[in-house]
């Protein structure tokens, strides 16, 4: 099973919260780091998924 496989079986969706500055399709430069959050399909609260 690929890593992909594995994230497919595991997460329902990811995202970036709160719209900040910067980030594509939003207006400004980015002043900080993005924090991607992932949510599983269990229910259960999202976990930190990736930082840029």
């Amino acid at each position: 099973m690929s890593l992909a496989d594995l994230e497919a079986a595991t997460h329902s969706g990811i995202t970036l919260a709160g719209m900040p500055t910067g980030a594509p399709g939003m207006g400004g430069e980015k002043v900080g780091p993005f924090i991607v959050y992932a949510f599983t399909k269990d229910g259960k609260a999202p976990t930190v998924y990736a930082t840029d």
